[in-house]
């Protein structure tokens, strides 16, 4: 049993002590790495500093004696307009469901959907057999009312007989022909017509159902006239008066155009708060379809004089908006920092209204590099001067 316990001792005590010889190692391995690593840091920030040496003396000491190199725009009135976006849709203008002027029952369709028609064509007609009867009784009667109207004419022409006879006969043959009339005219109310040119968009009755005054039988949209209808913020309603032009987009048929307001609403909606506008529009080739999206582009402010700058240069502090202008001072052109009132901005522009006048130089490239009274230099070309 000794003898075990003694051979187990000796291989734990070999164990411990090629572990420590491990450990030992391997921190002398660390420290060597760590020194390498200073070493090598030390090297890249001397690198860097020889770097930016060189660096400095190529391009730094042309900056700081010459100054930061800039691009300016000179200011010169131009034309400015600002507009907002509303969507609106697409109407027909002449969208009719059309019905009978009388009842009756449906005796014959005669169009189907997607048909077009012109002005005065047939649409429908009603059953008139029992108008037709009447209308050959009246014919009988007045035939016969006629007759003796005739003869009764002409005895009184030859004084014989009464006035009252002559009278009733004569009234008698008035009053039929009018109910004839009355008839005839019912007779051509059952016949239905296109009120005007366009497309049989939908057949709503069919034949054997009843038709009558204010029941459609057919839905028929001219789209080659066409109504855009948009509803705008009560915000706009100062700006935007009838006869603006307007641009037109399309999103689903990759169209746009320009149209006039036709029709601004006198009134706001209390409730949304809007009121309306509408453009007639001309679709000659149909390509608009109706019930399709538009977005109206609607300008609510324009000028042919704004100073205008980009809108991307307009800095601001605690004390309010700023540009960079080039000034001369003495023998060179600095930057001052100069406080502004802006107006609109459209398109990435915007209108400045006091702080700048006709004529200075708008730092427009640069702009973040410089300073208020820092020395630069205007870039030979002349780009930037319309550069918006």
């Amino acid at each position: 049993m000794n003898k075990y316990l003694t051979i187990a001792l000796v291989v734990l005590l070999a164990a411990c002590g090629s572990g420590g010889d491990d450990l030992a190692t391997k921190k002398k391995a660390l420290q060597e790495k760590k020194t390498e690593l200073a070493s090598i840091k030390e090297e890249i920030t001397k690198l860097e500093e020889d770097i930016k040496a060189i660096e400095d003396s190529l391009n730094g000491g042309v900056e700081k004696e010459m100054g930061v190199l800039v691009s300016v725009k000179t200011l010169e009135p131009e034309k400015f307009s600002h507009f907002f976006e509303v969507n609106g849709t697409v109407g027909a203008a002449e969208d009719i469901m059309v019905s009978p002027e009388t009842g009756g029952l449906i005796e014959k369709v005669y169009v189907k959907e997607g048909e077009r028609v012109k002005e005065g064509d047939k649409i429908a007609k009603l059953n008139t057999s029992v108008l037709e009867k009447n209308i050959a009784e009246l014919n009988s009667s007045l035939k016969l009312a006629t007759t003796v109207f005739e003869r009764q004419k002409r005895l009184w022409d030859n004084k014989i007989g009464s006035e009252i006879q002559f009278l009733e006969t004569k009234n008698n043959k008035e009053a039929l022909e009018n109910k004839l009339a009355t008839l005839n005219e019912q007779l051509k109310l059952s016949t239905i017509v296109a009120p005007t040119s366009g497309v049989i968009d939908r057949v709503v009755q069919k034949e054997g159902e009843m038709g009558a005054p204010g029941m459609p039988i057919v839905q028929l949209v001219n789209p080659k006239s066409l109504e855009i209808k948009a509803d705008v913020s009560e915000a706009y309603a100062a700006n935007v008066r009838k006869g603006d032009v307007v641009e037109l987009t399309f999103p689903n048929f990759n169209k746009s155009l320009e149209a006039p307001i036709d029709r601004v609403s006198s009134a706001i909606n209390p409730g949304n708060r809007t009121f309306s506008v509408q453009i007639n529009l001309s679709n000659p080739d149909e390509y608009i379809k109706p019930n399709a999206l538009a977005v109206l582009k609607i300008t609510d402010y324009k000028t042919d004089t704004a100073l205008v700058v980009p809108s991307r240069i307009v800095h601001k502090d605690m004390r309010g908006e700023y540009v960079y202008v080039v000034t001369d001072e003495e023998d060179k052109q600095v930057s001052i920092k100069t406080y502004i009132k802006t107006g609109q901005s459209s398109g990435g522009s915007t209108e400045i209204v006091e702080g700048l006048k006709k004529g200075d130089k708008v730092v427009v490239q640069g702009y973040t590099e410089v300073a208020n009274g820092d020395q630069v230099r205007i870039k030979e070309d002349e780009l930037a001067n319309v550069e918006k």
